[in-house]
């Protein structure tokens, strides 16, 4: 067994992570608290890798013993209150990476959105078909609410010129969790537990993607543009289907059954992509 041999694609990888007692101790080239070592093996071959890994099995062992020989020879020098204050510098440093790390991630995404909106005005001939199906259904939601707008702009000219004043934008009254709305149909046993623990994490990947956690503010094309996104991070149409479209459909099936919105947005939803395997 590997223990630090990981796949990424068809590419492996050397990963290891830091122990959690040395977490602060060791740098990333920009300066930051290291949390994992991770190098490309350079090969697509799992035996050609786990050649390839154990020179960096060696110089992470030794850097973990001698950071940890280093922090005993500390610990007999330092006094009680010495030694929580080291902790606290080490929580804190953990809570910097995982700010940071999330900051990234923020970002990292605004500069997809920025590419995947370019991508959307030129060819998709070069594309995989997962990929060019996520561009397809980006385009016809860019159709659709180009007629929406249009048709809102036509009404309210009407309405101007009936002496009907605007209404105010659509706003939840009161917000209404998607969160929630799922860990009550969790508490309700009609799905196993390690269904419900599959499910939770669809859920939070949806609340991630819409920005909020209002059910209320939903549309269909805020779940058409959530499938899409799936489709092109690369998981199958089976997947998604069997695996994310229920957990969503379960949270908005007990705000519909509850009268908090008219209809469940999830049921009838198609995912668009080539059947293949996960």
């Amino acid at each position: 067994m590997c223990s630090y041999l990981d796949q990424v694609g068809s590419t492996y990888y050397f990963r290891r992570t830091v122990p959690k007692g040395l977490v602060g101790t060791f740098l990333t080239s920009s300066g930051r608290a290291r949390t994992e070592w991770k190098y490309t093996l350079g090969t697509k071959d799992r035996e050609t890798a786990k050649r390839r890994l154990r020179p960096h099995e060696i110089e992470t062992d030794a850097l973990i013993d001698n950071a940890r020989a280093q922090a005993r020879s500390s610990e007999q020098s330092l006094p009680v209150c010495g030694a929580a204050q080291e902790r606290e510098l080490e929580i804190e440093a953990a809570r910097l990476e995982l700010a940071q790390e999330s900051q990234a991630r923020r970002a990292m995404r605004r500069e997809l959105r920025t590419a995947w909106r370019k991508r959307r005005e030129t060819s998709t001939a070069e594309l995989t078909p997962e990929q060019a199906a996520a561009i397809d259904l980006l385009r016809e939601q860019d159709a659709e609410i180009e007629e929406l707008r249009r048709a809102v702009a036509i009404m309210e000219a009407g309405n101007a010129a009936l002496g009907i004043p605007p209404k105010a934008s659509r706003r939840s009254a009161s917000r209404l969790s998607i969160t929630e709305l799922f860990e009550r149909y969790a508490k309700s046993g009609a799905a196993n537990l390690k269904t419900v623990s599959k499910w939770r994490s669809a859920v939070a990947r949806l609340v991630a993607h819409l920005g909020h956690d209002d059910a209320a503010l939903v549309t269909r094309m805020d779940l058409n543009g959530w499938t899409a996104a799936l489709v092109t991070s690369g998981l199958a149409k089976k997947t998604i289907v069997d695996g994310y479209l229920p957990a969503a459909r379960a949270a908005f099936a007990m705000a519909f059954e509850s009268g908090h919105i008219p209809a469940n947005p999830v049921t009838g939803l198609k995912v668009r992509a080539p059947n293949r395997q996960s």
